[in-house]
């Protein structure tokens, strides 16, 4: 895929490290993904919101923020995408942060699918 350079190798979904997380829990796995993706939407906004404003500090805290919630749930190539979009806030920038929006978003619909076959085959 064009412009994904560094994920390739990464997995999507790292279901051994999440186990470790929630202590094998997969119901509280399947909590967690709930309320991360019932904060999604507004979490994507800030991003993107930041990126129009050319506000790279907006833009450092949101991926921040999303960069932790990715990380807990599993989602390494998300979670890499979401460090480069908080590195560009914080080197003010911006000039590829739309195209690594979109790898995110990309990234994270990935995640979703496979964490869903993940809950199916362990809940």
């Amino acid at each position: 895929m064009m412009g994904n350079e560094g994920t390739s190798t990464t997995p999507v979904f790292d279901s051994v490290g999440l186990l470790e997380r929630v202590d094998g829990d997969v119901s509280l796995f399947q909590e967690l993904l709930t309320l991360f993706f019932a904060d999604y939407d507004s979490a994507i906004q800030a991003i993107g919101d930041a990126i129009s404003a050319q506000d790279s500090g907006a833009l450092e805290s949101s991926a921040h923020s999303v960069k932790s919630a990715v990380g807990n749930l599993g989602a390494s190539q998300a979670f890499e995408l979401a460090y480069k979009l908080e590195l560009m806030g914080r080197n003010a920038n911006l000039t590829e942060a739309s195209a690594r929006l979109e790898q995110f978003q990309t990234a994270v619909a990935e995640f979703k699918e496979e964490a869903e076959k993940f809950i199916r085959s362990n809940g």
